[in-house]
């Protein structure tokens, strides 16, 4: 297969735009499609290599997955033993924890499936990740050990039918990332069924070149149309890189753009295009080479810096950590890469030696991890360990809520208190209700009370509540609160309610910013179902929690209206165990924020539930 410098190029263009965008350069919002635009190059690159055998009768299943192997396994496993130590050395127990699980996903190719499991790509806390880029590695992972084998079945069936049915399985894999960008957005950014489309892509664009060509995979001819076809590829690409961002839905028609782009620019470019003169330039080649070293280094890199920090990295901590991503992508491309690469040093059996064993002890390491709570006998003292037992704390026993997803009638609620006799109050609301959950059942306990939990996190289960996240509980939450008010009007609820949610989240529409440095991790909680979609408005939504506590009342319910609780913006006992492990002490501003901010955050809730006014029933 003849070696194309533009290609190398491409890469360079797309771990560069994935370097800046995890560095957090606002200048790149759209940088993540970096990682498409290496589906579409590494598709093409694989189609070509095996069609090219196949057609010359060499093709072997095994060697292909020796030279998939070589190819991958070295520099990742280097990366990740080089983070072992420092995560053993930095990182808090619940961190070490995550990191030791990711550890065991990796070399079991599912790392795509754990993120997709513990974290979300674009929230705050996935920048402590040091292994979050390898959900990528498992994809492609995934797609190699079927790929091949599909194949060479189609294979059979001639260059035409071959086209058409890679075209046929992409444009159903598109449809279903169009579908999950919007019904399921976690599964279809990391899953196969809902990013394989642009795999295909690449695989179309070899299959179409491998036959003009003879598998010689040289570029489409004609200077008009290279120089076209390969600007308007470089041109989507720019788009996508600098136009995008987290908000934008993903996987879905929107990737077209960076990986139509990605395929123009293999298709056209030629060293006599401006596009191809500039791929094939010098450092631009010499990126494109280091580049997969370059991927698996820069998010460690990140990672831990972030985790030694207090109050986040400054730019030129961040500018000198992504160019110390390519020098140790060159060292290790030098050193690693290519020697593993090279049969005559480093036969088969050799390799595969050499990797059982590294599977080995990473899974010792990763299970060990797991099984100690993130190797928890490291904290340093019983202060250490208070705040780190505070870490771990969900604050409330997740078993009622997983009862009320199974049953969201309301019908067997967790009891509070004493378990039998007169059932005296109930707690509505979400997490910050359930909060206090334990504490409100130990006291009905000593006063001989028994109560309902009708708490179920993300809900505010109030007439006409917004869900703060529709796509993952928006029946669940619906249920409740149709459940909830059908008990209020046949008259069965208890007649104390302790109403309390976090108002403001809802009314605001984003998450805290303490403007300290502090800023929550999530999605920012825009979105709504169906069934609330006329509460687009402040006035809306302040009324609704209005009416629903005055419904209540008028019912002849006393209420208990619990007002906001001060939000952080930080995870606040990892914030205090960082400052700890670096200076030994704390101090009394260490872990607080500003009241006036408080004040201003929550000003439209208090003038929403003040608006309710007095009433004998409401406290």
């Amino acid at each position: 297969m003849e070696y194309r410098r533009e290609v190398d190029g491409l890469r360079a263009l797309a771990v560069v735009a994935v370097v800046l965008f995890h560095a957090g350069f606002p200048l790149f919002p759209g940088g993540f499609v970096g990682v498409d635009i290496f589906f579409v190059i590494s598709g093409y690159l694989i189609t070509s290599n095996i069609l090219s055998e196949k057609t010359a009768g060499t093709f072997s299943l095994i060697n292909f997955y020796e030279r998939r192997a070589r190819r991958i396994l070295p520099a990742l496993f280097l990366v990740m033993f080089t983070c072992v130590p420092f995560a053993w050395l930095w990182l808090l127990p619940q961190d070490m924890a995550n990191f030791s699980q990711s550890l065991i996903a990796v070399i079991t190719c599912v790392s795509n499936i754990f993120f997709w499991k513990t974290t979300g790509y674009f929230e705050t806390t996935s920048e402590l990740k040091p292994l979050l880029h390898t959900w990528s590695l498992a994809l492609e992972e995934q797609y190699y050990l079927f790929f091949p084998v599909f194949l060479s079945l189609v294979f059979r069936s001639g260059t035409r039918r071959m086209i058409e049915i890679l075209a046929l399985t992409a444009v159903v894999s598109l449809a279903l990332a169009q579908w999950g960008s919007t019904a399921y957005p976690e599964v279809a950014f990391f899953f196969l069924p809902m990013r394989g489309w642009e795999l295909l892509i690449g695989a179309l664009v070899g299959v179409y070149l491998g036959h003009r060509k003879g598998f010689a995979e040289s570029p489409i001819d004609g200077d008009l149309i290279s120089q076209a076809g390969s600007l308007a590829g470089l041109l989507l690409v720019v788009i996508a890189i600098f136009i995008f961002d987290e908000n934008t839905p993903f996987p879905s028609v929107y990737a077209l753009a960076p990986t139509i782009g990605a395929a123009l620019i293999i298709l056209f470019a030629t060293p006599q295009t401006i596009v191809g003169r500039l791929l094939c330039s010098g450092p631009c080649v010499g990126v494109g080479l280091v580049s997969y070293s370059a991927y698996l280094w820069h998010q460690p890199l990140f990672a831990f810096a972030r985790h030694r920090t207090v109050d986040g990295l400054g730019t030129w901590s961040l500018a000198a950590l992504s160019i110390s991503s390519f020098v140790l992508a060159y060292l290790s491309w030098r050193y690693v890469e290519m020697p593993l690469r090279d049969r005559q040093r480093f036969c088969c059996k050799r390799m595969f030696l050499y990797g059982k064993i590294c599977c080995y002890l990473f899974l010792t390491f990763g299970l060990v991890g797991h099984f100690t709570g993130g190797y928890f006998f490291r904290s340093y003292d019983e202060f250490f360990r208070r705040l780190q037992n505070a870490a771990a704390e969900n604050g409330k026993d997740g078993k009622c809520w997983s009862l009320l997803s199974e049953d969201s009638s309301l019908s067997k609620p967790c009891l509070l208190g004493i378990s039998q006799g007169n059932t005296a109050f109930a707690i509505v609301g979400d997490s910050h209700a359930g909060a206090l959950v334990d504490e409100l059942s130990r006291a009905a306990s000593a006063l001989h009370l028994g109560g309902y939990d009708y708490t179920h996190y993300s809900c505010l289960t109030l007439l006409g509540g917004l869900e703060k996240n529709p796509e993952r509980e928006q029946f669940v939450c619906h249920h409740v609160r149709e459940n909830f008010f059908e008990k209020l009007s046949s008259n069965t609820l208890p007649k104390k309610l302790i109403l309390f949610s976090r108002w403001t989240i809802s009314i605001e529409r984003k998450r805290f910013d303490n403007k300290e440095g502090g800023v929550e991790s999530g999605k920012e909680p825009l979105s709504f179902p169906s069934d609330t979609e006329s509460l687009a408005s402040l006035e809306a939504i302040q009324k609704s929690y209005q009416d629903s506590v005055r419904i209540l009342l008028n019912r002849g319910i006393e209420v208990i209206l619990v007002y906001p609780v001060p939000e952080m913006g930080w995870d606040v006992p990892a914030r205090l165990s960082r400052i700890y492990l670096r200076k030994g002490l704390l101090e009394k501003s260490d872990g607080s924020t500003s009241y006036a901010a408080f004040q201003e955050r929550n000003r439209k809730t208090y003038e929403a539930l003040d608006a309710i006014g007095e009433h004998p029933n409401l406290r």
